[in-house]
């Protein structure tokens, strides 16, 4: 992948990173494979994507004197692995539209989805040969990550007896790993562990803030209870078992039944999650206060501000809604 992701100018960071996709999508002739310049494109361009770890990366970039020279690479392929398990996870989830449009895996079948991921990952790992290969090292450990935690949720699905560990585990590998790559890329090696340890600390919140949200019934622009549909592992419904041994029984009975829609909101309503719910901003706000104790191990104040902005947009994204975001969770998340 040749490309002039490291050739100074004065564009800003988002400006030379989209610069740099279509670059990278018009070089994918060459591979002579329509699916594959069809799916990066989709994935890089045109799926309206909120481009959140590489705003981490510009985030962290902007507290550096003088910036790092290779954010715009590491920027890349932070959103190109992500976008990669994006591919992957619509084959293992059945999922065939994303974001209002057809997956790969809807258009070109399993086999294909899957390999047009592997093509996207072995492109963001040789961008990083070509301009920074001193990330490849933490880039390997994230897809490794990655792919650990997938097979985990697999392990998990519909069965119920998942403890807060095993939740904590999935989200620090299946999010907070790659945002661990975000700030490793521009740290030096000996920096590595610190740099992942916040990434998991931002990607429990990330993936809290979305486990929230997973359980509002209207306003938030999504179809609710897919985590409960689906037999996924998510923080409330962890929470509720912890709390209640009859709640984990009936949620074992129902998933033994492979609920449709309806019945997931019968079941919802008929139990009392209020407390697991304040449970969940509480544990938001702890979550806030150990990245603020981290950061200061490693980031200046300036970046650290920075981070905390991006939290922001974290929680923007986790109410993001044609509707308005409920006002409890919206206050609630806010004020974590």
């Amino acid at each position: 992948m040749n490309n002039s992701a490291q050739t100074p100018v004065d564009d800003a960071p988002e400006v030379r990173l989209e610069r740099l996709f279509r670059e990278a999508v018009g070089q994918l002739n060459a591979l002579g494979d329509p699916r594959v310049e069809a799916s990066f494109r989709a994935v890089l361009l045109d799926a309206g994507g909120s481009w959140l770890r590489p705003k981490l990366v510009f985030a962290v970039a902007e507290g550096q004197t003088p910036v790092h020279p290779h954010q715009i690479t590491v920027a890349a392929v932070a959103e190109m692995v992500h976008c990669a398990s994006l591919l992957h996870d619509d084959v293992v989830d059945e999922g065939f539209t994303r974001r209002g449009q057809p997956t790969a895996n809807a258009k070109y079948g399993n086999g294909a989805a899957v390999l047009c991921g592997d093509v996207l990952m072995a492109n963001a790992l040789q961008l990083l040969a070509q301009h920074h290969p001193a990330a490849i090292g933490p880039a390997a450990r994230t897809i490794q990550e990655l792919s650990l935690s997938a097979l985990a949720e697999q392990d998990f699905r519909y069965r119920g007896h998942a403890q807060p560990a095993d939740w904590a585990s999935i989200a620090e590998r299946k999010t907070g790993s790659l945002l661990g790559f975000c700030l490793a890329g521009l740290h030096d090696a000996q920096h590595e562990e610190v740099c992942f340890e916040i990434g998991y600390t931002l990607g429990r919140f990330f993936q809290l803030c979305d486990d929230l949200k997973d359980f509002q019934i209207s306003g938030t622009g999504k179809p609710a209870l897919q985590d409960l549909k689906n037999g996924n592992i998510n923080w409330l419904l962890l929470h509720a078992s912890e709390r209640n041994p009859l709640f984990r029984k009936a949620l074992h009975q129902l998933w033994r039944s492979s609920p449709a829609a309806h019945e997931c909101v019968a079941f919802f309503e008929s139990w009392d999650f209020d407390a697991s719910f304040q449970a969940g901003f509480e544990h938001a706000r702890t979550l806030k206060a150990a990245f603020a104790v981290q950061s200061a191990r490693l980031l200046n104040k300036k970046a650290h501000r920075a981070v905390e902005a991006w939290l922001e947009t974290v929680i923007e994204k986790a109410l993001r809604s044609e509707e308005k975001a409920p006002e409890n969770l919206k206050v609630s998340l806010q004020s974590a």
